[in-house]
């Protein structure tokens, strides 16, 4: 019996395993991820699409079932720790946030102008902080400051899951619609979202920095001003 042959009679039964291994493997990554943010959780409901694609005994529908169940699980349970947390908790949160510290003034600023936003449209506001990588946690961190009312967290976070789940099954329906081996589908996709992940991060730093650096010309041209009137 050659190689080929071997590798042809073992495929079926490797993409079957995975199959039944993927449903658990999906709701864990994603809960535990949306929890502890160290799992591309993103990544995780891409490559469960891929096998949805190739029919390994995988629904796509109950795919995005459960990634945005888990997402929404994990988000909400999030909340719930910074909302209830002990002082500790959220002391850990603002030194790591100092942005959306109530203890500064830039803090105040933010945090005002988030409960403007959640208050005007926070189902958006929500579901952009969900698909943005590196936005929830300082938008659960600020409405949790600003006491935005559980009842409409819960429905905004749910649509908000919804959208993130659907987002990563359509890339890894894409990814698997391109190629003819589950394998070489998982793996791309995998490694595209991590990338889309890592461009929107550089991203979101450069416009970061690019605005305090504006904020800094424009408090020195002030300083400037004000010494000359003086």
């Amino acid at each position: 019996m050659t190689a080929t042959t071997i590798l042809a009679t073992a495929w079926p039964d490797r993409v079957a395993d995975a199959a039944s291994a993927s449903y658990p493997v999906l709701v864990v990554a994603v809960l535990i991820g949306a929890i502890i943010p160290v799992i591309p959780t993103g990544a995780a409901v891409s490559a469960a699409a891929v096998l949805a694609v190739h029919n390994g005994g995988v629904s796509l529908v109950e795919v995005i079932a459960l990634a945005a169940a888990s997402a929404w699980a994990g988000d909400c349970a999030v909340y719930a720790l910074f909302r209830w947390g002990r002082r500790g908790v959220t002391r850990l949160v603002a030194r790591n946030l100092p942005s959306f510290s109530p203890d500064t003034a830039e803090g105040r600023s933010r945090l005002d102008d988030t409960r403007r936003r959640l208050t005007e449209n926070g189902t958006q506001v929500l579901v952009v902080s969900r698909l943005i990588p590196g936005g929830r946690l300082p938008t659960l961190f600020a409405a949790s400051a600003v006491r935005y009312p559980w009842p409409r967290y819960l429905t905004g976070a749910a649509f908000a899951a919804a959208v993130w789940a659907v987002a990563y099954a359509v890339m890894g329906l894409l990814g698997g619609s391109l190629f003819s081996n589950p394998l070489v589908g998982i793996a791309v996709t995998v490694l595209a979202t991590l990338l889309v992940s890592v461009i929107a991060r550089y991203v979101q730093r450069w416009l970061a920095n690019r605005q305090s650096t504006r904020g800094g010309d424009a408090s020195g041209t002030s300083g400037d001003v004000r010494a000359e009137v003086g």
